[in-house]
């Protein structure tokens, strides 16, 4: 395994362990979720053995360290992680105990205790003066249990200096940390609890431990009825798509689904929403529909929160949640046990209704829908350019929820019409389909509006804006810039948490994704064929394995941003689907 690519397990309720062999990043190690706080506790686990070989078994990790076999599990539901060996290793364990986002230096206690055939780790955070205390006030206290039969170890209670390469790339500080050398400790199988008290840590550590192999065994056999499913014929697709379903899975907390990991770990409205068609391909219909009425339920006044704790409006996610509810129904009505009743379809259209009247009485400005600065999912700022006004997916998103409104109820919506004739009039000049009205800026959303409603133009049309727009935008790799390539703030590299290159740029795999479906229903067998390859590419052997990154530098394909991105694998398999189930 290099230094770059990451092994990444979660337990489904919040908590996940991110590892590789040296943490790149602050945000690596082993974190679990207690109150809607993420707690990281487990700086690195290190091996007497270097490791020479990984697979990832999807419901795994399976190292080789010379003649001994390490599997790594992170049990569904738990807090816990559990190591398995072949053999007796002595393993090093470093500590960072705090909250995810908490860098303070000051305060911070461990006192180590063995306790029932566990080595227990109590950290005590307490507030310090010489601390910035504004941002995290909350003192706390929280417990880390290993469990080994027999318990064999070593104190180290020292604190070393760790410098962390990617957060220095990314410019995101601190990019060092003081952490806590905690103990070695030698067995064949390790299982570590995490609680807020030491009974509760001791406990769920002696469980892992006691059930191990069931654990194992649980699963294995969870993941590949997860991942089952009508195969298809080329083994790396078929690899790509058991990836791309298990990703979701494992990405999936609280009847929602998490932006990504490390960073994301929280409900985004428009990530959930375009992911969740991924949801109803990878056979979690039902998630999908949770995650779209608990959104129909905050929508309000035809607006959405980017999350909820966000200022930002997210001025296309409630086009995006009507878009997906459609799918649903499509999705229902071609099923035989339905998911949706008759008195949910009304409710939809009841809300579809007040949604398309919103708009069209509030949002209207000259005849197009307009949305403010950085609610498009283009939300950053750089020189400026902030893409308010009449946007080009705004407007076809609308109109794709009219066009669901005569789905439901038979009837058009008075929107509809003038919204169309003004789109076609006001965003086409000289074969030139403008990403924003009286802003002919090449940006990637012209695939967008492509994607969720193909009825703007004919497949003749279609072609030929797409045709004039590739060229602007097309990477040698197999992806989109996020903007014209000759324009002065194109960035070609990934400049981290300054946000010159995020939407000025960097080439997102959820656009690569979703230009790649709608260029295939007109055409461009070669761009569709290149971004599969990039994107599975990206997917199986680059960042997190099993795992899609958000983002990649413009100049070369690269696993940057967050290293595991909900909508990035979500609309992949939407891809795969799309090139492979419907042929033979």
């Amino acid at each position: 395994m290099t230094d770059t690519v990451r092994l990444l397990l979660t337990n489904k309720r919040g908590g996940y362990a991110l590892l590789g062999e040296k943490p790149l990043s602050r945000f690596e190690g082993v974190f679990f979720r207690r109150d809607d706080k993420l707690y990281k506790t487990v700086e690195t686990i290190a091996f007497d053995k270097p490791v020479e070989r990984v697979t990832n078994r999807l419901w795994c990790v399976e190292r080789q360290r010379g003649v001994v076999t390490e599997k790594v599990v992170m049990p569904e539901g738990k807090d816990a992680l559990l190591i398995d060996l072949s053999a007796p290793l002595e393993m090093t364990l470093t500590l960072d105990v705090k909250e995810s986002y908490d860098n303070r230096v000051w305060g911070r206690n461990y006192e180590m205790s063995a306790e029932k055939g566990c080595l227990v780790f109590s950290f005590s955070k307490k507030n310090d003066g010489r601390d910035d205390n504004m941002a995290f006030h909350d003192e706390f206290d929280c417990h880390l249990a290993v469990a080994a039969s027999p318990l064999e170890y070593i104190p180290l209670k020292s604190w070393e200096e760790h410098f962390y390469a990617m957060d220095q790339s990314r410019g995101s500080y601190p990019d060092s940390r003081w952490v806590h050398a905690g103990a070695k400790l030698r067995a064949s199988r390790f299982a570590f609890g995490f609680g807020m008290t030491k009974k509760e840590a001791v406990a769920t550590a002696r469980e892992a431990l006691s059930r191990a192999s069931r654990i194992m065994a649980d699963e294995e056999k969870r993941v590949s009825a997860l991942t089952k499913g009508r195969e298809y014929k080329h083994a790396e697709i078929e690899v790509s798509r058991k990836c791309c379903v298990h990703a979701l899975d494992a990405l999936t907390v609280d009847r929602g689904i998490y932006a990504g990991l490390p960073w994301f770990f929280q409900l985004w409205a428009r990530d959930e929403l375009v992911s969740a068609k991924g949801l109803m391909l990878a056979g979690n219909a039902r998630l999908a529909k949770d995650i779209m009425f608990r959104h129909l339920q905050r929508l309000n006044e035809g607006k959405l929160q980017s999350h909820a704790t966000a200022s930002l409006q997210a001025a296309d996610a409630p086009g995006w949640l009507f878009v997906r509810l459609e799918d649903l129904c499509m999705e229902d009505d071609s099923r035989t046990k339905k998911l949706l009743t008759q008195g949910e379809r009304h409710h939809i259209a009841d809300k579809l209704l007040a949604y398309l009247d919103n708009v069209q009485r509030y949002k209207l400005q000259d005849g197009l829908v307009i949305n403010g600065p950085q609610e498009s999912w283009m939300d950053t700022v750089w020189d400026n350019d902030t893409r308010a006004g009449a946007r080009i997916e705004i407007q076809a998103l609308a109109l794709a929820n009219c066009r669901f409104y005569s789905y439901l109820t038979g009837k058009k919506h008075n929107l509809e019409k003038g919204l169309k004739e003004l789109t076609r009039e006001q965003f086409v000049k000289k074969n030139v389909l403008y990403d924003g009205k009286g802003d002919p800026t090449a940006r990637p959303n012209v695939f967008i509006a492509a994607y969720v409603y193909p009825e703007l133009f004919s497949k003749k049309d279609w072609k030929i804006y797409l045709s004039t727009l590739l060229p602007k935008l097309w990477l040698p790799w197999g992806g989109l810039a996020s903007i014209d390539k000759s324009n002065p703030l194109f960035c070609p590299h990934y400049t981290g948490e300054n946000n010159q290159s995020y939407h000025r740029g960097d080439s997102w795999f959820w656009i690569n994704n979703i230009a790649a479906i709608a260029m295939n229903r007109v055409g461009f067998e070669r761009q569709v064929n290149r971004i599969l390859q990039a994107s599975t590419q990206e997917l199986l052997h680059l960042g997190v394995s099993g795992y899609s990154a958000e983002l990649s530098s413009a100049e070369q394909l690269r696993s940057e941003g967050c290293l595991a991105q909900a909508w990035s694998v979500a609309t992949l398999l939407e891809l795969l689907e799309e090139l492979y189930r419907r042929r033979p």
